[in-house]
């Protein structure tokens, strides 16, 4: 990674992701209540379902969290019901995990805007790394943004972050692009943990 610093203080840090591409192109599913939804599915990390969101009518903005979080959750499920998906080299990633949203936006300096969805129905606060990663490989395949450019990535808070692709591999049979992640974080607060030698479970614990 590398950390730009301004007068002593850390202003961003960069890191270089795993290799990223576009895995199915146009692909097409049932939405209930919203018709048939286009989207693409790309890995950035994990596989991501690109997904424009004026196809469902709803804008990316705090308000809308609730039903861009329940509409994510019910395509991805139908997307794993319908689509197979397997990672050329790594057989445990078989499945498409996160849906991305995504629209344009008027905010200065950003390129598009994002929200991704995940887990058991999380939203991430940031334009989310692996995400912007597999959006860049996305672009990157369709010929709409090329290796060196600036891409520039908002959350749905207004976050942003910058992408860049700054290399080409291969996965597999796959054409890949080495994606470039720059962000900015604050310190909100300090912790200090401390091991009393007669607790019991001083080295912790596991519950499933």
């Amino acid at each position: 990674g590398e950390v730009t610093v301004v007068d002593g203080k850390a202003k961003k840090v960069s890191f270089q992701n795993v290799p990223a591409f576009l895995y199915k192109r146009d692909q097409e599913v049932e939405l209930p209540g919203y018709g048939k939804i286009k989207f693409d599915i790309s890995f950035g990390g994990s596989f991501f379902a690109i997904v424009k969101v004026d196809q469902i009518g709803v804008e990316i903005k705090p308000e809308n969290a609730d039903k861009l979080n329940a509409l994510g959750i019910q395509l991805r499920d139908i997307i794993n019901k319908e689509i197979p998906v397997q990672h050329p080299l790594l057989p445990h990633i078989h499945t498409v995990d996160l849906v991305e949203w995504w629209s344009t936006t008027e905010t200065k300096g950003a390129t598009l805007k994002n929200c991704v969805v995940f887990g058991q129905g999380q939203v991430d606060r940031s334009p989310c790394g692996t995400g912007t990663s597999a959006k860049l490989a996305t672009l990157f395949a369709k010929g709409e943004l090329k290796q060196g450019d600036k891409f520039f990535y908002e959350s749905i808070l207004g976050t942003i972050f910058e992408g860049e692709i700054v290399g080409t591999t291969k996965v597999g049979d796959y054409d890949a692009v080495i994606p470039q992640i720059t962000g900015s974080a604050w310190i909100t607060g300090f912790n200090h943990f401390v091991i009393d030698e007669e607790d019991p479970v001083k080295h912790g614990f596991i519950l499933k």
